[in-house]
């Protein structure tokens, strides 16, 4: 194994732990809400064995939060089962506006408490690309948290993919410009072994307050 995909390997393996480890919180959040709820119930069995009426409105009220929870749990697990398969194929055609969008939904406990926001509107026309998904997943995270690195600019970061004949771009635009754009937050993302591996060129414009990451077409099978 060359230097290069051995440190894909590891940074993959921990990108991965950073995901599930998120994915986990929420699905604890979830079960303490509905564990709360368990226990409201259990003070209306106990007060109705000693003689008072089933409140109605309040069950009714545990009964919608659990629901709501229970919908929120399976959000969460649909997420985490198409993470856990995203690295199945080892190249496929990949969306790529649609993938910022997921990786966006999979990292919302991250991306809040980085108290950041970020608007990914959906392109005209579909950016598709053919390429390893969990990969492609991953070096979108990276641009994502590069961006979050940076003096929050008050407004969300707004994340754009577009086609060009050399491969999808992911342009990231909208934040703090000349002086207050940190140019090193975005830089170092070049010597990362995801970046090499998908022949990944940075440009920055910190005048517009803007980076861009050309993503080669590149089929990679590896």
């Amino acid at each position: 194994m060359t230097d290069t995909k051995q440190t894909l390997a590891m940074d993959g393996a921990r990108f991965f732990g950073e995901m599930t480890a998120t994915i986990s919180h929420e699905i604890k959040n979830v079960m303490a809400i509905v564990n709360e709820n368990a226990g409201l119930l259990e003070d209306m069995v106990a007060m109705n064995r000693q003689g008072a009426p089933f409140p109605a409105e309040r069950i009714a009220k545990v009964s919608q939060s659990v629901s709501r929870q229970i919908a929120r749990a399976d959000d969460i697990l649909q997420a985490m089962n198409r993470f856990a398969h995203s690295a199945d194929h080892g190249s496929e055609a990949v969306d790529v506006g649609e993938t910022l969008q997921f990786v966006a939904k999979l990292a919302d406990r991250l991306i809040m408490m980085h108290g950041a926001e970020f608007d990914m509107p959906t392109p005209a026309k579909a950016v598709i690309t053919t390429t390893n998904c969990f990969f492609l997943t991953y070096v979108i995270w990276r641009c994502m948290a590069a961006a979050m690195a940076m003096p929050q600019p008050g407004a969300p970061i707004r994340v754009i993919a577009e086609t060009t004949p050399e491969g999808p771009c992911l342009i990231f635009a909208d934040m703090d410009k000349g002086e207050k754009f940190s140019t090193s937050a975005v830089s170092s993302l070049e010597t990362e072994a995801i970046f090499e591996w998908f022949g990944a060129r940075l440009t920055i414009f910190p005048e517009m307050g803007e980076f861009r990451v050309l993503l080669s077409e590149k089929r990679r099978e590896e």
